[in-house]
């Protein structure tokens, strides 16, 4: 193993080395088919090292009456012969992890039941040394979709933050950072590769880790940031739980401390099969959608089965339910196809309706083109586009004809979209707020979205609803307005779903279908607006 970068072994960086560290593990990956109820009892260390001067030691306490299997499972981690072991009711076991040159990564810990585990990294000033130069205790960290940690730097007793990894599941992570006031200020992408040398027999990815602090995650991080959070999404494929693990580690000279992580209540996809009982079928489902608060989204491949979405709490509680036979990961039953603008448009075509025909382009601003998104929010690729609403009633859209779908079947669609406004929440403006009177839409039709003259006026040719109203084809699914209230040009992120509704839709007899992503002014000036992500999940409805 050899580090892209040097790093001083008394310093805190030596412990978060693993981003630049090629260590690969022959121990089980983690199955993206696993069901929910296969261990009750999973948790990760996300930031373990090892070396000639640093050694982490594992500790696990049995507090139930009945003795309990402990497997171990790592990524970066040499676990010697302790990957397994077995704890008597009460006992607690310390496990030494030791090596002469540096091992960074992570290490997971199941059982059957609910054990007490924490594992501590030690630094001495040379092997064999019985000084400790610093140490850190990192608590075991549940898995998650969805993930927020409070991050800070040039603090007061606190540099920086760093920020590590595990990762479950082949895909991307959307990393969005937030300031005290609760606004994004910057953004970046993490791609977990698909190459085929990382993928196990099963197809199923292997496992990753990934360790930085604050500058080198945003290299534009506003020199002024002192303290906020950090969001940590699994962004694509969309849906899959269980998706990674976090720790913050915060340092201040030659210390380190470990933080808490809470994971959101992030919905995902997974497929419920109800159990083989006579009557069970779609009233069932229903009944159990109802009852425990998830969406239903359509019956699966098989009699009893149904794609749902909901999150961990909840399916990890519809697990325990007697009419549940299983719920597991809905990975390869939908279709998600996820569209970031780093290279270009991607086939994506803008267009503006709502105005006179005969609109002089420069007096109403119109502009729609692939750019780079404002520095502060990184160096990505998006799609701008904007214009000056002088007709009370500007649709500025984008469109694209998507393919690969099954021939003449019905599919439910979830949107998600990510957007760059500078409309602060709550403003005053002519005709409406900049923000809250701009509403966005997304939908998707057979015929190609276009701007056809009407009676001197540009019309879509499709039905988008007017304004506030969706329509048969688009559906609105939320607006513009900034998470802050604070008045600025600054331009920040927001992200935007379809949450509650799924857009339905039946493919044409090639398998395809044109997608529609647009805003429905009411607000009489000029917006902006920098689309930088848009993904499309596909639910294909099986006959019942």
């Amino acid at each position: 193993m050899r580090a892209n970068r040097r790093l001083l072994p008394r310093s805190p960086g030596y412990l978060l080395a693993s981003w630049r560290l090629g260590a690969k593990s022959a121990l089980p990956l983690f199955l993206l088919g696993a069901s929910l109820s296969a261990q009750p009892f999973v948790t990760t260390f996300p930031q373990v090292a090892l070396g000639e001067t640093i050694e982490t030691v594992l500790t696990v306490t049995n507090p139930q009456p009945d003795r309990v299997q402990v497997t171990l499972e790592s990524f970066g981690i040499d676990l010697g012969e302790s990957a397994s072991f077995e704890l008597q009711p009460g006992q607690t076991r310390e496990i030494l992890f030791t090596a002469a040159e540096l091992q960074v990564g992570w290490i997971r810990l199941r059982a059957a039941q609910t054990v007490s585990a924490a594992a501590r990294i030690v630094t001495r000033p040379a092997a064999g040394s019985g000084q400790i130069l610093s140490q850190v205790t990192v608590l075991g960290q549940p898995q998650a979709s969805r993930a927020a940690l409070p991050v800070f730097r040039n603090r007061p007793g606190l540099d920086d933050t760093g920020i590590a990894l595990a990762l479950f599941q082949a895909g991307t992570l959307r990393l969005i950072l937030n300031d005290s006031a609760g606004e994004m200020v910057a953004a970046e992408t993490l791609v977990h590769p698909l190459e085929a040398t990382q993928l196990g027999n099963d197809g199923s990815a292997a496992p990753g880790h990934r360790a930085r602090f604050l500058p080198e995650l945003f290299p534009q991080l506003p020199e002024d940031f002192e303290s906020g959070s950090l969001i940590v999404e699994q962004s694509s494929p969309q849906g899959l739980p269980d998706a990674f693990s976090v720790v913050a580690l915060y340092t201040h000279q030659q210390n380190l401390q470990a933080v808490p992580v809470e994971r959101l209540a992030f919905p995902g996809h997974y497929v419920l099969t109800l159990a083989p009982l006579e009557g069970q079928g779609r009233e069932v489902a229903e009944q159990l959608s109802s009852h425990y608060g998830f969406r239903l989204n359509g019956p699966g491949q098989a009699e009893g089965e149904f794609l749902v979405s909901m999150n961990h709490n909840q399916a990890s509680a519809l697990a325990l339910d007697p009419r549940a036979a299983q719920v597991k990961s809905a990975a390869g039953r939908l279709l998600s196809f996820e569209f970031s603008f780093q290279d270009g448009a991607q086939q994506w075509e803008g267009g503006f309706a709502d105005l006179p025909t005969d609109a002089d382009p420069d007096f109403y601003e119109l502009s729609f083109r692939h750019d780079l998104m404002p520095p502060h929010l990184g160096s990505e690729g998006a799609l701008r586009i904007e214009g000056r609403n002088h007709s009370d009633d500007l649709f500025m859209f984008l469109k694209r004809r998507l393919t690969g779908l099954t021939p003449s079947t019905v599919y439910r669609i979830h949107f998600d979209l990510e957007l760059a406004t500078q409309a602060p929440r709550e403003a005053i403006g002519i005709g409406g707020p900049p923000g809250e009177a701009v509403y966005v839409k997304a939908g998707a039709s057979l015929q190609e979205p276009l701007a056809v003259d009407e009676m001197g006026a540009l019309r879509m040719n499709v039905d988008k609803g007017i304004q506030a109203n969706s329509g048969r084809d688009a559906m609105v699914i939320g607006n513009v307005a900034k998470i802050s209230s604070v008045f600025s040009d600054r331009f920040a992120l927001k992200a935007l779903c379809s949450t509650d509704t799924l857009f339905e839709i039946t493919t044409d007899d090639e398998g395809a279908v044109w997608l529609l992503v647009g805003t429905d002014s009411g607000f009489e000036g000029k917006t902006t607006l920098y689309y930088n992500r848009i993904v499309a999940t596909f639910f294909p409805q099986q006959a019942e």
